[in-house]
């Protein structure tokens, strides 16, 4: 597991996590979601699995929600049900 990757409902929703990211350091950044994914937007927030804890902990304080949590990197993508916040 070296990436995971945040989905949401909107591209609203996605643009201000990469936003509230990048302000606090973290190295993520929007992709186009990948195909074998299913999300209510196109967008998907791709970081360092280290940066899992923080980032799930940013997105909480700012009440942003997510639709799936993935880890993997590539083309292989195995959602993970726990830690969404």
């Amino acid at each position: 597991m070296s990436q995971v990757l945040y989905t949401f409902s909107s591209s609203h929703t996605a643009m201000e996590a990469e936003l509230l990211c990048e302000e606090m350091g973290h190295p993520c950044r929007l992709i186009p979601l990948p195909s074998m994914i299913s999300a209510g937007c196109g967008l998907a927030l791709l970081c360092p699995a280290a940066s899992r804890g923080a980032v799930a902990g940013l997105l909480r304080q700012h009440q942003l929600e997510t639709e799936g949590l993935y880890a993997g990197a590539g083309k292989v993508w195995e959602e993970m049900r726990d830690d969404l916040p």
